[in-house]
């Protein structure tokens, strides 16, 4: 009878390895990421056209009966499954196109920012106030997300820690942005 006890930790621990073990966590490297969009027609990350096996560009789009002058976000992703990436001028943001900035507006005042602190990523865009508010049923704002090196597959959790909008009357109101799914494939 002490030998089937004695036997049963080693039995228990087999069967754990031939189980896999217990976590959720893969040891198989990524190679490429994968991304569904959020359904609905709220505020939403939606995977843009420009983006590739590697790199995931996700623009910020509003509901297309919203509008606003600027729009700012904070969101958090595990920094061992992505990387905040930047895009071929240096910064971590890129105009969408919908507000207007840069291209036809170069004297007047405006703000396209973005940054890493504390491994959140935060960015805003924001046009001249005064400006006629945009319509938001297309891209505002632009962000990238890489793989980094020694990356595992699985779901990656990605959370908006916070979101604004400043709408035509000049106010800075909270929205609720939904993310897709993302994963390491």
């Amino acid at each position: 009878m002490n030998k089937i006890f004695a036997f049963a930790p080693v039995a228990a621990w087999v069967l754990l390895l031939g189980c896999g073990g217990g976590g959720g966590t893969s040891s198989v490297p990524a190679t490429s990421i994968y991304y569904s969009n959020p359904g609905g027609s709220g505020w939403r990350l939606l995977k843009d056209a420009s983006s590739t096996d590697t790199r995931l560009v996700l623009s910020l789009v509003g509901p297309a009966s919203a509008t606003a002058s600027g729009v700012a976000l904070t969101l958090q992703a595990s920094d061992t499954q992505v990387t905040y990436a930047k895009f071929s001028d240096g910064t971590y943001i890129q105009d969408g196109g919908t507000f207007k900035l840069y291209a036809t507006y170069t004297d007047e005042p405006q703000l396209l920012a973005g940054g890493v602190k504390n491994g959140q990523l935060t960015l805003g865009a924001f046009q001249k106030n005064g400006t006629t508010a945009v319509a938001c049923g297309s891209s505002l704002l632009k962000f990238a997300l890489e793989i980094p090196d020694g990356a595992m597959t699985g779901r990656v959790p990605l959370t908006i820690v916070k979101a604004q909008m400043l709408d035509a009357a000049g106010t800075l109101q909270t929205i609720s942005v939904s993310a897709g799914t993302l994963k390491l494939k």
